[in-house]
């Protein structure tokens, strides 16, 4: 069952990046290619906008409707912006040195792609992704436009986007105000249309974790029974991947009957280096000893990630459709989040560059300097992230 769903998400991928492909080949002249990164004539990482008037007569009608409510929250997200394009920035500085000082814990940058795992959430599967990746994109854009026209600043063009490298494999959107007179708005005003992307997304996601958790969590105990938890080994150095490179459903822990996820993980708590463990279930018993913390040498460690509740549904058919939506709008509050956050990265073309542009060419008055300063910046950022996604793999 696993190697089918496997497949059928390599096959849905693979589906999907050649139709996209081939529908940006032939509406070529409907697009506008935006290169980031080039050699020579060839497009290694491009934006393709199709300019289109999509929306733009709701953003305008909401911006119009509720102008006041709308620019008091767009204010409030220029606080918001700042604060999240600091606190990413040396994020990845404090990623650097957790690579060095501790390589053995959990660091470096990850790309918000299928087939991401996250330790207590699962793995991202390709159509979880890419309905994601649509509704943050959609109200990412939106926010944009919505918070542009309550400032009566014209939206010109708004539609679907595609990043691509080599080829084109990530939709998006986005909103196209009139730069020119953009510029010419004061600098509160140019902030608070920035941020309102980033802003909404973050929002978005912690509006669905609420949904979570008064309406998913709610339905899963009434229509469950918990039967223990599971986890996976994942590093042969410790002593869990002898016996749960696979995942087993295990309810006791030295005897003791555990019914859930958190009651393992507050049990590991107390664990020291050299104790010994006795996971077992209805079948088999697994005998480990731990081994030390590499966060915190007087606890123990076992080496196990994706940690998990496991539970009997009282109705088979439900459990699938219930867990595929449930799981949904996880992934859709992570994206939204970690994505709305990255989009304060101070980089050229996302959000926080262009708060950061703006900011800087505030300060220097003279705009070559002001530019300098901002492309070092990029440029460090840059180094950063891509120091973050490959150090890993040579440590």
């Amino acid at each position: 069952m696993i190697k089918i769903m496997i497949s059928f998400e390599w096959i849905s991928a693979i589906i999907f990046l050649i139709l996209l492909t081939i529908f940006v080949f032939v509406k070529r002249k409907n697009f506008k290619f935006q290169h980031i990164i080039k050699i020579g004539k060839l497009p290694l990482v491009y934006i393709v906008l199709m300019r289109t008037q999509l929306g733009i007569k709701l953003m305008e009608k909401w911006g119009t409707k509720y102008r006041e409510i709308i620019k008091f929250l767009g204010y409030c997200g220029v606080g918001f912006g700042f604060f999240g394009l600091i606190f990413v920035f040396f994020s990845l500085f404090q990623n650097i040195y957790m690579i060095f000082s501790k390589p053995d814990a959990i660091a470096g940058v990850q790309l918000a792609l299928p087939g991401l795992s996250l330790p207590g959430v699962g793995v991202l599967s390709f159509w979880h992704w890419i309905i994601s990746i649509f509704i943050l994109a959609v109200v990412h854009e939106f926010s944009h436009g919505v918070v542009a026209a309550a400032h009566n600043l014209k939206v010109k063009n708004s539609g679907p986007a595609i990043f691509g490298i080599l080829i084109p494999f990530i939709p998006a959107a986005y909103v196209e105000p009139d730069e020119k007179e953009l510029v010419k708005r004061e600098d509160i005003v140019q902030y608070s249309i920035y941020a309102a992307g980033p802003m909404s997304n973050v929002v978005l996601g912690i509006l669905l974790f609420l949904v979570l958790g008064l309406i998913f969590v709610p339905i899963e105990k009434t229509s469950s029974d918990e039967m223990g938890f599971s986890f996976i080994a994942n590093d042969e150095k410790y002593p869990a991947y002898e016996f749960f490179q696979d995942r087993i459903m295990l309810n006791k822990i030295n005897g003791d009957k555990v019914e859930n996820a958190q009651e393992f993980i507050d049990y590991m708590q107390f664990v020291k280096p050299g104790d010994e463990i006795v996971f077992a279930n209805d079948e088999n018993e697994y005998k480990i000893v731990a081994a030390e913390n590499p966060d915190n040498q007087r606890k123990g460690f076992i080496g196990v990630v994706d940690i998990r509740h496991e539970r009997k549904w009282h109705n088979g058919m439900f459990e699938k459709i219930f867990v595929w939506f449930r799981d949904l709008f996880k992934w859709m509050a992570l994206l939204n989040i970690f994505i709305g956050i990255a989009n304060l990265l101070p980089i050229g073309p996302v959000d926080g560059g262009q708060m950061l542009r703006t900011l800087l060419l505030k300060i220097f008055k003279d705009e070559k300097r002001a530019m300098k300063w901002f492309g070092f910046i990029s440029l460090l950022t840059v180094v950063l992230i891509l120091a973050g996604l490959f150090l890993p793999m040579t440590i």
